[in-house]
């Protein structure tokens, strides 16, 4: 009895298909950002973390640097969603319950004194 797996054209194309999630399935374009080239030459975008930054438009998304041209740092800036009921956490470089956001540590610097 045999239980290896086996690979075809099929199998890889799929595999391929729902491994990657690219930002532009999923978000609209930032018009008020521009990626750091410095960090697309960096990291290429491809760390877990990478690329990514604290929207100051609204805590509930942030914005993913879609790499366009590494090796010039152009990228194009995506705003995506947290899921419902989560922040983002700038520090963890992910969406993170409310009590865990940076998010209005950013927005405090534009908040009037009282």
């Amino acid at each position: 009895m045999h239980f290896g797996l086996t690979t075809t054209p099929f199998s890889l194309l799929l595999l391929a298909a729902t491994s990657t999630v690219r930002a532009w399935d999923h978000g609209t374009e930032a018009q008020n950002f521009a990626c750091p080239p410095e960090d697309i030459i960096n990291t290429r975008c491809l760390g877990k973390g990478d690329c990514l930054y604290q929207n100051l438009q609204g805590c509930d998304s942030y914005i993913q640097c879609d790499p366009i041209d590494v090796t010039k740092g152009t990228a194009k800036p995506i705003i995506m969603h947290c899921p419902r009921g989560l922040e983002w956490n700038d520090v963890k470089k992910q969406c993170d319950d409310h009590e865990h956001t940076t998010c209005y540590e950013h927005w405090n610097h534009w908040l009037p004194e009282l």
